[in-house]
């Protein structure tokens, strides 16, 4: 916690949400060469996109295929539209064991990193590909992952099993290379019989089935299973009817947990398998994949019997939360005590669908969950304490490992200045004075000057304004008729003003209120000064009764008068009033000389 600052802590949240989807829709599917139905294959893959049975609907992503045959790749990319890129295709004699593994993905959410890109041999003249993607608009590694796709030796022989086992251990050697926690969806035609098998023990041992480990062998898991769709063989098609889980979408620890890009629980399934079609084709009767539309659902069946004798699985996976931290953070200059807010907006600018972001600020004790699309506002109170320049930062951090630009930092900067000391001392703080001033009568105005000092000022000190200064007698006694502001190093003057003429000769009381206050920046406060004259009022003639010409001194001029009414009866001149202007007054007048 920065010494200069307190910070308390208000929260207001206001949602809102993005359009878009924040989801990573991934397919895999066993398209058997395409010995099916172009037209239903084509329907299939794009079913995948519309299909809403477990979530939204989310446009698909990226899908894996098997069985892809080096005369079938362009004409599969061909299909898919403009909106498809093609990721590394390799087909190293592939075809003889039935084709090569392909990859198509979206271009607009998805970018492959072709050093990614690696072949590894499974057995049985078959192959695995694996290849790198990062998620468009994102940097952060959070937002890169690998997408496995391969097709293990098929039957059901002990050296068929053997064959598989071999195959699921060159994938977990390939998956061991990989950075630590890295992201990794490992998808294919596995031909795995039963969880009992080896190669499934293996794959299992270090990557998550979101299905579990159990059994999925008969009518009550009939939901798992994904080949195969066709009773009757055709074409080149298997038969054999719903009854077997050959298609597998497995991933790392990393992709399980729900943070950042991860499986969204409970998407996983195999399209169009309703679960009611054990041991049938999947248009045998009615199909009610999508409960509340039985002709959707009947038209999606005959698609996926007539396209392959597998049917595609696929998961829905979350984008990662997005840490997006803005607001104004330079206060400026404040004085001590200042409360200054500071409108700190924490966001997950994941797209709805996504993550959910959990925030943290530390410093405040204070933290929150943000859905994909929200924002809270973050009011801070800054109580400034100590004079001085201000460098201090808050700190936005998510709690998850797996979140996209975190932790960010918010610099407050800004400068705290200490109160103004306003004194009529320069040696202590003097709020009070009592001033005694002595004035003839009827002698002119007379101003009295005040200093009034900002006391041991500095560059950290606020500047001081005089504000008002009220009281006094009206037309007699006056305040200053100009107010300083800004009082810094050197000392101001207050000017009040003695109007003599209105005054009578005797004792007289002038109390004055001045206020004042710091310059004016957050945190300034007020100051109340008084001033107080005692006023001695003394008769002009009594003081000085040579002053003939009334200028309120007794000088040359005033000799000069008496010499020019010399030996008359001039009354001003007859300074001892026996009705001659002699000598006797010009002993008068030198007696008051300098009066």
């Amino acid at each position: 916690m920065p010494r200069s600052l307190v910070f308390a802590f208000l929260a207001s949240l206001a949602v809102s949400a993005s359009p878009a989807l924040g989801q990573v829709r991934v397919a895999t599917w066993n398209v058997a060469q395409l010995r099916g139905e172009e037209a239903s294959i084509f329907a299939v893959i794009e079913e995948l996109s519309l299909d809403d049975r477990y979530g939204p609907a989310t446009p698909l992503t990226v899908i894996v295929m098997q069985e892809v045959q080096n005369a079938d790749f362009q004409a599969l990319l061909a299909g898919l539209g403009a909106q498809w890129s093609a990721a590394t295709y390799t087909n190293s004699s592939e075809d003889n064991y039935g084709g090569a593994q392909a990859c198509f993905y979206r271009a607009d959410q998805l970018i492959e990193i072709p050093g990614g890109h690696a072949d590894l041999y499974t057995g049985a003249g078959r192959r695995c590909d694996r290849w790198q993607f990062q998620l468009l608009g994102y940097s952060d590694p959070v937002a890169k992952f690998y997408l496995y796709s391969g097709h293990l030796k098929a039957g059901s022989s002990s050296s068929d099993q053997a064959e598989r086992l071999t195959g699921a251990e060159r994938i977990l050697e390939d998956l061991a290379e990989l950075p630590a926690d890295a992201a990794a969806i490992v998808c294919g035609d596995f031909n795995i019989y039963s969880n009992n098998e080896s190669a499934y023990a293996a794959l299992t041992g270090e990557l998550i089935d979101p299905f579990g480990t159990g059994s999925w062998g008969g009518a009550s898991n009939a939901i798992k299973h994904s080949q195969s769709p066709r009773k009757v063989a055709s074409g080149g098609l298997a038969s054999g009817g719903m009854d077997d889980r050959f298609d597998f979408m497995l991933t790392t620890p990393t992709l399980a947990q729900g943070d950042g890009l991860s499986m969204n629980p409970g998407t996983l399934h195999s399209l169009g398998n309703d679960g009611q079609h054990y041991d049938e084709a999947i248009n045998n009767g009615n199909n009610t994949y999508y409960p509340s539309d039985l002709a959707r659902s009947n038209t999606l069946a005959d698609h996926l019997h007539e396209a392959s004798d597998h049917i595609p699985v696929a998961a829905d996976f979350l984008l990662p939360a997005e840490l997006d931290v803005a607001g104004e953070a330079a206060i400026g200059t404040v004085i001590e005590g200042a409360s200054v807010s500071l409108d700190i907006v924490v966001s997950n600018a994941a797209s709805v669908g996504g993550a959910d972001l959990d925030w943290v600020i530390d410093s405040l004790a204070e933290s929150g969950t943000l859905s994909p699309g929200e924002s809270s506002s973050t009011v801070l109170n800054l109580q400034a304490l100590v004079p001085g320049s201000i460098d201090d930062a808050l700190v936005v951090d998510a709690t998850g490992d797996l979140v996209q630009h975190s932790p960010q930092t918010v610099a407050i900067t800004g400068s705290v200045l200490s109160h103004a000391v306003p004194s009529f001392s320069s040696d202590e703080q003097v709020t009070s004075v009592f001033l005694p001033v002595t004035v003839t009568a009827n002698s002119g105005l007379v101003v009295e000057s005040v200093a009034l000092r900002n006391m041991g000022w500095s560059q950290d000190q606020a500047r001081l304004d005089v504000d008002a200064v009220t009281g006094g007698i009206a037309g007699v006694v006056d305040p200053p008729t100009s107010l300083p502001s800004s009082v810094a190093g050197f000392p101001a003057t207050l000017s009040f003003q003695f109007n003599t003429d209105a005054m009578s000769p005797g004792n007289l009381f002038a109390n004055f209120t001045v206020d004042a206050s710091d310059e004016d920046l957050p945190g300034a406060v007020a100051y109340t000064l008084s001033v107080t004259f005692p006023i001695t009022v003394q008769d002009n003639q009594e003081l000085c009764e040579g002053d003939i010409d009334g200028d309120g001194i007794v000088d040359v001029a005033d000799l000069l008068a008496l010499l020019d009414a010399w030996g008359t009866s001039n009354a001003a001149a007859d300074l001892n009033t026996d009705g001659m202007v002699n000598v006797e007054d010009l002993l008068v007048l030198l007696g008051d000389w300098g009066c």
